[in-house]
């Protein structure tokens, strides 16, 4: 209870849920996954479990779509994603994770981008980006290049949720939007820098440098002196990296008592919490 900050309800779960608790857009259901593969929809004006499905063996994470009608789950084993229906979690889709080489690959994350209608996966083990519309009224998705689509010279990828790639030029282990969703920001843990990528034009636009292990899944962004930038906690450093977005370059590294993971902040306050660990 968010008044007498008291327990309402308490209630078992899977076995090491993992990615964060995902929400329809109404607040009434919330989704968990757990480390191995199981997705749950649990009723929080009921306060009980409505639906359960083991989507995978070993899960990342999950999301729920921003219309409230689709979850998808990407894994780390098998390598694939799975999409959902919100309703049931019953299968609507099983999409085979790989290159156009065949080269199969974990799924490091993935996320919905509401305003794009769509999901977005980063990849672990090949150098792409993957976004799935879920938008009905989505233009046809093609696969390579093709001189003019009004004449019938390609082929349209076939069925829901069409894999629409950006190729990139390292591996992405964690990543999150701007406000506009035009852009990702992401970041491999081996790299020690981070790549910006127009979701639009489809390629990467930019580098960053981010030292240590940057964990962008938990950035947050703002207004600063006119200019819009992220903040980022580091998973080895006691540091959160500050990046103007408009230049792409660090404009402060604040010293923190330890590493952190998680920073949160919301429109109504001026300050950021980050959870620094000694």
């Amino acid at each position: 209870d968010g008044d007498k900050l008291e327990r309402i309800a308490r209630f078992p779960t899977r076995y090491a849920l993992h990615g964060g608790p995902k929400f329809t857009p109404d607040g009434r259901y919330v989704f968990f996954a757990s480390r191995d593969g199981w997705v749950t929809k649990y009723d929080l004006w009921n306060l009980k479990t409505v639906a359960e499905v083991r989507a995978g063996i070993n899960t990342r994470n999950i999301a729920v779509s921003g219309d409230g009608r689709w979850v998808i789950a990407g894994n780390y084993l098998p390598h694939t994603l799975v999409v959902l229906d919100a309703r049931d979690l019953s299968l609507v889709k099983l999409v085979p994770v790989a290159d156009k080489s065949g080269k199969t690959s974990r799924v490091s994350a993935v996320y919905d981008a509401a305003p794009r209608k769509s999901f977005v996966a980063a990849l672990k083990d090949i150098p792409e980006v993957w976004e799935l519309t879920y938008d009905p009224k989505a233009p046809p998705v093609y696969e390579g290049y093709v001189h003019d689509y009004r004449h019938g010279e390609g082929v349209a990828a076939q069925g829901p949720f069409p894999v629409r790639r950006i190729l990139l030029d390292d591996v992405l282990d964690d990543f999150f939007f701007d406000q506009k969703y035009d852009h990702l920001i992401g970041a491999s843990r081996e790299a020690g820098k981070g790549q910006v990528v127009n979701l639009n034009v489809r390629r990467k636009i930019a580098t960053v440098d981010l030292p240590g292990l940057p964990h962008l899944g938990s950035g947050i962004t703002w207004q600063w002196k006119g200019t819009p930038v992220l903040a980022t906690t580091n998973l080895r450093e006691g540091i959160v990296s500050v990046i103007d977005m408009k230049e792409w370059k660090s404009v402060a590294a604040i010293p923190v008592s330890g590493p952190g993971f998680f920073l949160r902040s919301h429109e109504a306050t001026p300050y950021a919490w980050v959870d620094a660990m000694n």
